[in-house]
């Protein structure tokens, strides 16, 4: 015999899964009562008979569970008629009050003897305590949610299955039933009710035989936020939905919840599978809610789709039946690895090849995969990088002095190949990022050509003679002496006498140049600055007679310059030239 009880807040069993909660059940243990159970019986049937609910009997069929009595269920039949007449039949089976202030579930078995119509609804009132007891055939009273309605056409088919909240048959066989209840706002108590409702039944009516139900259960399924799985990359995690109705109303099955917090902003793919076939639902959300849930895809037997993250924050991933029968799967995601992590390193005129694979990428410039290069440059100047792409489709090249997700700069875009200059400094390391225009293959090389180191300036000295004109072109890179940036030229003169020269500059490009002078040619310190030119100067220096001097004029930037100088000599010595008298 069953032990039957009526309970609030135990833990389920496992056909319940491991996280409901049980706050309701009943297994009509023969001899039962509804009197001194907490139920209420009402026969509303017209003409009124006999009999309304009664305990079920073998002699038709033996109770659902098999460790039971055969007789523990409860039955209802044609005699909620008067015998020997036909009329519409509404007999009650009313539940005691029941605490539902969470969504819930309801969980019965019923059948039918024969194929003879029978029908069978199940109502919920919201009124708890103050439940009122429908009077008359027709009405329900508070019960007026309607929430499964089996055979409502009196057909005689068997069949069991539930669309849209309704069976179109009546099974001959035992066949549970679960049913969605919602939290009720009136408080957060109700009742439910079982109601027998057949028209022309009866004894001489055309439907109403017998029908039996048995193992009513009321529960809270599990919640699936208090059970998160955190998914880590490139690693497939298992999920089990069991039979049943679930908690967060998205579809009708329960549901499992993962969770991930991506250290890269970007595409990420999330592979899926499920067994048996059938649809599953992916919904996601950066809260464990029922609020914010929005819908990803549906599940069939494998899926792959990509979703757009943000580094740092937590999101959601529920998976969720769209039917109550078990299935299982797993899940996994895919992050795009950091570029940052795999750099190689570009030497002068030296092709390096790449193949971008086609699939989202870490870095949110372009759709897809990204590929670094780095170089340190030994000469400040002009640098060409030649982008060469064998693919269809575009790069992006962009650049910055630190592999960071957040000061990328744009170079270009490459359809097929591209030279492109960009401005490098001596010593400060460079990055280049090759971004896929799209999540498609791309392949192709890339290639840095360097400008040729300077010469010092001291190895090719030009000797200035009084009043000479000396032009010269500075080339557009960097020099050879940490003066000024761009390259430098270096004049010598020994005066011949003593006095004040007068050098001039003029200056016949854009920007400007300086003018150094030292005693000796060196790199050192001993370069004084005399004056910055920009057009044209000219500048009196005070030289001494038989001592060597440096002029040094250093472009100030790596542009390129052209200028001439001339150098007036102080008037000779006349103690040189003495005539006797």
């Amino acid at each position: 015999m069953k032990i039957k009880i009526i309970i609030s807040f135990i833990l389920a069993s496992l056909a319940f899964g491991s996280q409901a909660q049980v706050i309701f059940t009943e297994d009509f243990t023969s001899p039962w009562s509804s009197s001194t159970q907490g139920w209420v019986i009402t026969n509303n049937s017209v003409p009124v008979g006999p009999l309304s609910v009664f305990q079920g009997t073998s002699s038709y069929f033996p109770a659902d569970n098999g460790n039971a009595g055969p007789n523990d269920y409860v039955a209802m039949n044609y005699q909620s008629i008067a015998n020997n007449a036909s009329g519409g039949i509404s007999t009650w089976l009313i539940t005691p009050t029941i605490g539902l202030s969470n969504p819930a579930i309801l969980e019965f078995s019923t059948r039918r003897f024969n194929t003879v119509p029978d029908r069978l609804q199940v109502r919920l009132s919201p009124a708890g305590n103050a439940a009122a007891v429908p009077t008359g055939t027709t009405a329900v009273g508070t019960f007026t949610s309607l929430l499964l309605d089996i055979n409502p056409l009196l057909s005689t088919s068997t069949i069991s299955a539930v669309a849209n909240n309704s069976v179109n048959g009546y099974p001959t066989a035992w066949t549970v039933y679960t049913v969605a209840i919602p939290a009720q706002t009136f408080g957060s108590w109700g009742r439910l009710a079982f109601r027998y409702f057949v028209d022309n039944g009866g004894q001489t009516g055309q439907n109403s035989y017998y029908i039996g139900i048995d193992r009513v259960r009321v529960y809270w399924p599990q919640i699936p936020c208090n059970s998160i799985t955190n998914l880590s990359c490139g690693t497939a995690s298992s999920f089990n939905l069991s039979a049943g109705l679930g908690s967060m109303n998205q579809q009708a099955g329960t549901e499992k919840i993962f969770a991930y917090t991506p250290v890269s902003t970007g595409q990420h793919t999330l592979t899926l599978s499920r067994s048996p076939t059938g649809n599953t639902s992916l919904y996601r959300a950066q809260s464990c809610n029922g609020a914010t849930w929005a819908f990803v895809c549906t599940m069939s037997s494998n899926t792959i789709t990509t979703v757009s993250l943000t580094s740092g924050v937590t999101e959601y991933f529920l998976i969720d039946q769209a039917n109550t029968t078990a299935s299982s799967g797993t899940i996994k995601i895919d992050c795009p690895p950091d570029p940052c992590l795999s750099i190689s390193n570009l030497s002068c005129g030296s092709i390096n090849s790449f193949t971008l694979p086609g699939t989202t990428g870490y870095l949110p410039l372009q759709p897809g995969r990204e590929k670094i290069y780095s170089y340190l440059p030994s000469v400040s100047g002009q640098h060409t990088i030649t982008l060469n792409h064998t693919t269809a489709g575009s790069l992006s090249l962009y650049s910055d002095q630190t592999c960071s997700t957040a000061t990328w700069t744009s170079l270009g875009t490459v359809a097929t190949n591209s030279g492109i200059p960009v401005g490098l400094t001596s010593g400060v390391m460079h990055y280049f990022l090759i971004d896929d225009g799209d999540i498609n293959i791309s392949q192709g090389n890339i290639k840095i050509d360097c400008p040729a180191p300077p010469v010092n300036p001291c190895l090719s000295i030009t000797n200035l003679s009084c009043g000479g004109l000396n032009n010269f072109t500075l080339a557009a890179t960097s020099g050879y002496l940490p003066l000024q940036p761009g390259r430098e030229k270096i004049y010598s003169y020994t005066p011949t006498s003593t006095g004040n020269h007068t050098l001039t500059l003029n200056h016949a490009s854009a920007g400007s140049i300086s003018l150094y002078l030292a005693p000796t040619c060196n790199g050192g310190t001993a370069w004084s600055n005399v004056a910055t030119i920009t057009s044209n100067s000219i500048i009196s220096l005070p030289l001494s007679s038989g001592a060597t001097q440096y002029f040094l004029i250093d472009d100030n930037d790596i542009l390129g310059s052209e200028f001439s100088i001339t150098l007036e000599c102080a008037a000779a010595d006349p103690c040189l030239n003495i005539t006797p008298i």
